[in-house]
């Protein structure tokens, strides 16, 4: 009925199990590269805002240059950051609007919940939320601000009170 050496055959392939376990494996090794995946993308965002508002910084000398040594001769009152070209200062400028726009765009906040700016006719700032911005009061940089005095730096939210991005400026210069 069975041939003669149907019990010992040896046989080829390999059983669930072990295709099992090796799937389980591969799963596991996969969703930890996805998580660093997703850090390195969100490293890369902060880059990308940080490198977009050190460009307002030189743009931003270029229009007071050949603008008759003003950033604005219309104010742009502290506020959010525009999204259209404005008049009479410098977020008038394409490069300088562009700059504030990709940088808002690399942050995944609105104009409205993630950026902050002012000009005036002696001095500017931009700050913009970073994408891996913390919570209040951790140690965790929530936005970066770039300003006419020179400032380039994160600012961290305060513990104490219901700190925003409306706070990272302060004035018309860069909150420390």
């Amino acid at each position: 009925m069975f041939p003669r050496n149907y019990f010992f055959m040896k046989s080829k392939g390999f059983t669930l199990i072990e295709l099992l376990v090796v799937i389980a494996i591969i799963g596991i090794l996969a969703s930890v590269v996805m998580g660093s995946l997703n850090t390195a993308r969100n490293n890369a965002a902060d880059a990308a805002i940080k490198s977009n508002l050190t460009g307002v910084r030189s743009a931003a000398s270029i229009w007071y240059d050949d603008n008759g040594f003003v950033y604005a001769s219309t104010d742009f009152t502290l506020g959010t950051c525009p999204t259209s070209a404005t008049t009479g200062n410098i977020f008038a400028d394409a490069k300088i609007l562009s700059a504030i726009t990709g940088a808002i765009t690399q942050s995944g906040f609105s104009a409205a919940a993630g950026s902050q700016c002012v000009a005036l006719a002696d001095a500017w700032a931009v700050a913009v939320q970073l994408k891996t911005g913390g919570t209040a009061g951790d140690t965790i940089p929530d936005a970066w601000c770039v300003d006419s005095v020179g400032a380039s730096r994160a600012y961290t939210y305060a513990a104490l009170g219901p700190e925003t991005i409306v706070d990272a400026i302060n004035g018309d210069t860069c909150n420390n």
